[in-house]
């Protein structure tokens, strides 16, 4: 009768505590690109990723923007096997220029379920950090990179930097079938403790 208690309260925070997982990618090749959970793609043609020395000193992807339309985008697409609740990346740039960087995050529906776009500082050598929570939303895929508002003139084109991808796979949630499992599992350790009593 002791033994019930204690081995019903594992298997219910067996069953209630699913972990949630986190990696990070910090492309010290571009084979990341393909890891295991994750794909990423660069422009608006998929092309596979390109890496690179960044602005911070480390191995990361790079992107280059065009030189002969405004808008200029460098971009990513990363989609996830799994939903995502969370995600991270470092962006920056190798030319002084107007721009701002950008993560938005899609659902499975292709509904934006978060997003941040700031300006940074121009210049070589500057990476800033974004993040976005999904909320009650689940993250499928992300898009990020950097929005150029400027045409370049130099035949030079214009270098999106991004490293240090850190996403949080979602949480699990207990199947309905779960509750009746716990359901189950306390009425049995009722009906042993009332026939013990007896």
């Amino acid at each position: 009768m002791s033994r019930v208690g204690p081995v019903l309260v594992a298997v219910v925070a067996a069953l209630l505590s699913v972990p949630v997982a986190a990696a990070t990618l910090t492309f010290p090749d571009v084979s990341e690109c393909t890891a295991a959970g994750i794909t990423i793609t660069q422009g608006h043609d998929g092309t596979p990723c390109v890496g690179a020395l960044t602005p911070n000193g480390t191995q990361g992807l790079v992107a280059a923007a065009g030189t002969d339309a405004v808008p200029n985008d460098g971009f990513w697409t990363a989609r996830f096997v799994k939903s995502v609740s969370q995600i991270s990346v470092d962006i920056g740039s190798f030319r002084d220029a107007s721009f701002s960087i950008f993560l938005t995050a899609y659902d499975a529906n292709g509904d934006i379920a978060g997003g941040i776009e700031t300006g940074i500082d121009t210049g070589f050598g500057t990476m800033k950090t974004l993040t976005v929570e999904a909320g009650a939303d689940e993250i499928a895929y992300v898009i990020f990179g950097a929005h150029w508002t400027s045409v370049f003139t130099s035949g030079t084109p214009a270098l999106t930097f991004a490293d240090n991808l850190t996403y949080k796979v979602s949480a699990v949630p207990l199947p309905a079938a779960g509750g009746f499992l716990v359901a189950g599992l306390a009425g049995l350790a009722v009906l042993r403790r009332r026939k013990s009593a007896v």
